[in-house]
């Protein structure tokens, strides 16, 4: 997954799991470009994925960022991936909030690396 050009605030971190491992992405960009970035990213199948029982604020604080759960208005994306491979993770979630008139911010975690 590339960051796209236009992106600013740029944080990511990596944890080291028992069972499996996550990473996390964050960065804003202009709104007007999000609908191209989520459609460039693909997935066997998509499904909307809620934020009740996903706890974000530990890691997002580790990398010095706001999670999606502090923006009420969060759009939610999930795209699973049902045969990663090594080069792909085996969970890809994705959220996006409007965070000003014209900036968006974007949100990926992705688990079983």
């Amino acid at each position: 997954m590339t960051v796209p050009a236009g992106a600013r605030d740029i944080r990511w971190g990596y944890k080291h799991g028992f069972q499996d491992d996550a990473a996390a992405l964050t960065f804003v960009m202009p709104s007007a470009e999000v609908g191209n970035f989520l459609r460039s990213i693909d997935g066997e199948h998509e499904e909307k994925l809620t934020m009740m029982g996903i706890d974000h604020k530990e890691f997002y604080a580790k990398i010095d960022a706001p999670g999606p759960e502090e923006f009420q208005e969060s759009i939610s994306r999930s795209v699973r991936f049902t045969q990663p491979t090594a080069e792909t993770a085996e969970d890809l979630n994705i959220w996006t909030a409007k965070v000003a008139e014209a900036e968006t911010r974007v949100w990926i975690e992705a688990f079983d690396l």
